[in-house]
């Protein structure tokens, strides 16, 4: 029997079942099911508009992750339309405001409160994790019942939101994730359970290879932290999620992977966990170490593109940052895979304890960014160190500024593209002078491929003359109509950051 000639009900069945992602192509394939396809097309078109993007930043409650899963319970398909999901709920309090169409009801409606029950009882993915689904539904119940003032998310509804989104590509966490340790057994039996089940969907994701099981085509994380001396998150919180057979990049602000032993958060990859297929980390206003970065890109063997920027945090976390010793770090880890890297200093609190002073461990390397302030310290291989351990090998001169070496000598002859960035209006001459010193000669005999070579000030000129005398483009940043810029986005990979992340990082 031809399709056509099927009963119309019949016809309207198969063509509901192709919802969202076969539809365009089915109907699309014969004029008269195109034409008896009216109905599902219209609707198909208005659940993407309305559910494409879904974030928790309307409505008269802060964070309301449960608002979405009531939508779910009333209409499947809501889930299954989710391409992009942003749980970080960035108003502040004055700012919530009453729904225009009742929806803050529903916590009050018994019978759409068992509607989401349902949801929960019926999960296969508590039962694999072993989670009793009433003691999760008391959890979601309870995260219900806090202050607009608090600032805390609901994390038991966003884990079993997860659980529902085949089609989810893009994801932003709520804030308070960043409280999440998985790793971390020590953390009690609540954070037990969400690890529990969040282990549950990444398993049964990378198991079944199939595109309709929950975030199984989850490509990317976005930043859910500010930047700031005081915004912390654990590097850690991410690990299920960057374990994905998809996961292709996280992007993230205010992460930590630094064990100082007393403020900073540790980081370490658990036996148990399989590698990440991450391709690309950019990681801004952040504070991690040569170990924090080895722990991570050791099982990250695809890695293409790392761009990291620097900020200490409370108490002194990062106060020095070693430089040297983290390029190197990256060197051993990655150095067949990494063809862009970028390295920014936002806020350093201390000293750079050992300086950048060779790009030759990656030989792949095409574009590099990076600041001047990365180049001021001594180099590992020289034994000394500064900050606030200082080290200086018996008999030897210590390092000055003019001991830099010359970018030239340091770079690999795949390079392309190259920024410098100054970190003041009026930058330290010594260390540009020597960075630059050679730079003519290294392009001409060896650097044939390096097409662009860009020396970026902040609101300030003094360096042209130098970029001229050197055949390099100059430019000025940091002036607006608007008033000045922050000097934190003058590199360009922060600015490109800032769009692909959708968060203003200028302060």
């Amino acid at each position: 029997m031809a399709l056509l000639d099927l009963p119309l009900e019949i016809l309207d069945a198969i063509i509901d079942c192709t919802l969202p992602a076969g539809l365009e192509s089915f109907v699309l394939s014969c004029k008269s099911l195109y034409r008896r396809a009216a109905g599902q097309i219209e609707r198909h078109n208005a659940l993407r508009r309305r559910w494409g993007y879904t974030h928790t930043e309307s409505g008269p409650r802060r964070a309301d992750t449960l608002r979405i899963l009531y939508h779910v319970s009333r209409d499947a398909l809501v889930a299954e339309y989710i391409d992009s999901l942003s749980l970080w709920d960035r108003r502040p309090v004055v700012d919530f405001s009453d729904s225009e169409d009742g929806e803050q009801d529903f916590r009050d409606d018994a019978a759409a409160m068992a509607g989401i029950k349902e949801l929960v009882t019926r999960s296969e993915y508590l039962r694999i994790a072993t989670v009793e689904p009433e003691a999760w539904w008391d959890k979601m119940l309870q995260e219900q019942n806090v202050d607009l003032s608090d600032h805390q998310d609901a994390l038991f509804a966003a884990v079993f939101l997860f659980s529902l989104l085949p089609n989810l590509r893009t994801l932003r966490l709520p804030r308070t994730w960043s409280e999440f340790r998985p790793a971390d057994d020590d953390q009690g039996e609540h954070y037990r359970m969400l690890a529990a089940v969040l282990n549950a969907i990444v398993e049964t994701a990378n198991d079944e290879s199939g595109n309709q099981k929950p975030l199984g085509q989850l490509t990317t994380i976005l930043p859910f932290m500010a930047e700031g001396y005081e915004e912390r998150a654990a590097l850690e919180s991410v690990q299920p999620a960057i374990t994905l057979c998809s996961m292709r990049e996280l992007y993230a602000i205010s992460s930590i992977a630094l064990d100082d032993g007393y403020t900073g958060i540790a980081f370490s990859w658990p036996a148990s966990l399989p590698n990440t297929p991450l391709t690309r980390l950019e990681l801004a206003y952040c504070c991690v170490d040569a170990d924090g970065i080895t722990d991570l890109l050791s099982h990250a063997p695809s890695i293409r593109v790392v761009k990291y920027s620097h900020q200490s945090k409370w108490h002194g976390c990062g106060h020095d940052w070693n430089c040297g010793a983290f390029l190197q770090a990256l060197s051993s880890t990655s150095s067949a895979t990494i063809d862009e890297l970028a390295i920014t200093i936002d806020d350093l609190d201390g000293e750079i304890i050992n300086g950048a002073s060779t790009f030759h461990g990656f030989p792949h390397l095409r574009k590099l960014e990076i600041d001047v302030t990365a180049f001021c310290g001594p180099p590992l291989e020289s034994g000394q160190r500064k900050g606030q351990e200082p080290l200086l090998p018996a008999g030897e001169r210590p390092w000055s500024k003019e001991d830099i070496p010359c970018l030239g000598d340091m770079l690999p002859t795949s390079i392309e593209e190259v920024h410098i960035n100054t970190e003041h209006p009026d930058p330290d001459s010594v260390a540009l002078c020597s960075l630059l010193k050679n730079v003519i000669e290294h392009r001409a005999n060896r650097l044939h491929g390096l097409h662009k070579f860009v020396l970026r000030q902040y609101q300030g000129t003094s360096s042209r003359a130098l970029a001229v005398e050197k055949g390099i483009l100059f430019e000025t940043w940091g002036h607006s109509p608007e008033g000045p810029l922050p000097i934190h986005m003058m590199p360009l990979w922060k600015r490109e950051f800032e769009a692909k992340a959708g968060i203003e990082l200028g302060s």
